[in-house]
């Protein structure tokens, strides 16, 4: 804008008739922004027609980049789906630019050969969209169970290790706190496996200590009567 020119057409670099047409919308800067970045290729009024349709400059100009597309192709093929009643939330450019840019996540995920311009921009959005999506889901799901399926080993293989350095520890367990009384004996557990045995029999909260037990975290101690010492009794 050259704020030091006083015709209001000049000040905005546009043509009486430009001016007019700008002058008949809500006047938003942004129309004039938006028709600049497009170097003059859409009429003023279909710039403002955009903006009414809540077109986000900054957003879908980006998009535009990355994607290699330019911006005002990618502009006309969202407003394809704008009012689009059968995939809900594209009532506007915006709506429109982040459901595109959702399908592109998944295709992109999935290995779609989105160098091509039918895979980029699809015929239909709303149905290529709803399947590179259940793909997506589909393939996340497999990662995610190969993933628990992984930590889930690896929380066995721990536990194997942990059992075996228990052997040790069990040894001065008993050393240092095993002893007999007037037809009593306190002994350390045998394993992780015994103390969930005795949570079982006793119904007390003790089992959920046994991993804790094992890796040297806490101590748990059996009291058993001296004629039964595999017996859970207190």
């Amino acid at each position: 804008i050259n704020w030091d020119e006083p015709n209001p057409s000049k000040a905005f670099g546009l043509s009486r008739q430009d001016m007019k047409t700008f002058l008949g919308t809500n006047r938003d800067i942004q129309i004039l922004e938006l028709r600049k970045r497009l170097k003059g290729s859409a009429s003023l009024a279909q710039c403002a027609e955009w903006m009414r349709n809540g077109l986000n400059i900054q957003k879908t100009f980006s998009a535009a980049k990355k994607w290699n597309l330019p911006p005002e192709k990618l502009i006309r093929y969202l407003g394809g789906y704008v009012g689009c009643a059968q995939y809900g939330g594209m009532s506007s450019l915006g709506s429109a630019l982040r459901f595109w840019e959702d399908y592109l996540t998944a295709a992109e995920a999935t290995g779609y050969l989105l160098h091509r311009e039918n895979v980029l921009l699809p015929r239909n959005l709303g149905a290529a969209h709803d399947e590179a999506t259940k793909k997506h889901r589909a393939q996340l799901e497999r990662e995610w169970a190969a993933q628990r399926q992984a930590e889930q080993a690896e929380r066995e293989h721990q536990a194997r290790l942990a059992e075996e350095r228990y052997d040790e520890r069990r040894l001065k367990l008993e050393k240092k706190y095993g002893f007999a009384m007037s037809g009593y004996v306190i002994r350390a557990p045998l394993g992780k496996d015994e103390i969930l045995a005795e949570a079982r029999k006793l119904q007390h909260c003790v089992g959920g200590y046994a991993d804790r037990h094992i890796q040297g975290k806490t101590t748990i101690l059996f009291m058993r009567k001296v004629k039964k010492p595999d017996e859970p009794w207190l």
